[in-house]
């Protein structure tokens, strides 16, 4: 008899001994689910922050491109500009006939089929009414 309830004994405690372990394995997955999930949540933040950061990043290199058109179109007026009254400077447009130059100005030239009729010029006005020479000097 003293071996059966020794025996006895020895299965209560394993069996107490399991249900501990038992527990505490529950314990750390659940502690393991939890941590999953605030992860996730800061995932999903990141997430969202990188989104916004891009949108931030198309806004600013919208404005940089709008930026440097701006830039070009006033580079554009400035040359176009020149010296007025001076018929020595590229102008953007012909010479006035008071001129007497009956020439075409520096910077425009046409375009000369072998007969040496124009076709068409070769200055093309812009936008802003700046003219941009599209077949070179």
């Amino acid at each position: 008899m003293q071996t059966v309830a020794s025996g006895t004994v020895e299965v209560e405690a394993s069996i107490g001994e399991i249900s501990r372990n038992t527990a505490y394995g529950t314990q750390t997955a659940a502690d393991a689910v939890d941590a999953a999930r605030s992860a996730n949540a800061v995932m999903r933040a990141l997430s969202g922050s990188s989104d916004q950061i891009g949108n931030v990043v198309r806004v600013i290199d919208t404005i940089a491109g709008q930026t440097n058109l701006l830039a070009l179109n006033a580079t554009i007026e400035a040359a176009g500009a020149g010296d007025a009254g001076d018929p020595a400077t590229p102008s953007s447009g012909p010479l006035p006939a008071s001129t007497g130059l009956g020439r075409t100005p520096p910077g425009r030239r046409e375009q000369r089929t072998t007969s040496g009729i124009v076709t068409q010029p070769l200055v093309r006005p812009a936008r802003g009414g700046a003219r941009v020479s599209y077949g070179g000097t």
